[in-house]
């Protein structure tokens, strides 16, 4: 009996381990897991200045519009989406996560400089604009687009600096016509 509750707990341990940094909405990891993650590989670049990494900031584009026709389609179209996205770049040396809450996410490209995560990025868009998401309001297809902001971790970053610089580029993106 004791046995079977060891293992029982052990289990409970995981699942709820597990829960701590998944977002629950898109099975991604969430930013909890992120920061730490980034905050590790902010240490392995200081101990190994040939370690590079980039992160991506993205954005869909005018997400709003669906959560106005309805929470629930706007819902689907998010975690389909973040099912496309973990698609694409699972096989890639990548990390998806969902960046806070909202429609956000952050890809983490190790050993990949800002400009092979761009091109990683470019050959994203070239397959999103291959898909249509079902919209569960108007059971209309919709296409996506997404903006997006990426940068490589210099030298003279440190994790909040390199968080700050991945924030306002994609602000910056956001505010282009």
């Amino acid at each position: 009996m004791l046995f079977l509750v060891i293992v029982f707990l052990f289990f409970m341990l995981n699942f709820y381990m597990r829960l701590a940094v998944t977002d629950s909405q898109t099975n991604l990891k969430n930013y909890r897991w992120f920061a730490k993650h980034i905050e590790l590989l902010v240490k392995k670049h200081q101990n190994n200045s040939d370690f590079i990494f980039s992160v991506a900031l993205i954005d869909i584009v005018n997400f709003r519009r669906f959560n106005n026709m309805s929470i629930s389609s706007g819902d689907n179209i998010l975690e389909n989406f973040a099912f496309e996205l973990y698609t694409f770049f699972k096989n890639k040396n990548c990390n998806v996560v969902r960046y806070r809450l909202g429609d956000e996410f952050a890809i983490i490209f190790k050993m990949k400089n800002e400009e092979e995560a761009n091109q990683m990025l470019k050959d994203f868009i070239i397959y999103l604009n291959e898909i249509a998401f079902e919209n569960l309001f108007n059971n209309q297809l919709e296409k996506i687009s997404i903006r997006h902001f990426a940068s490589q971790f210099a030298k003279n970053d440190d994790y909040q600096s390199f968080i700050i610089r991945l924030e306002q580029g994609l602000v910056y993106q956001k505010t282009k016509k």
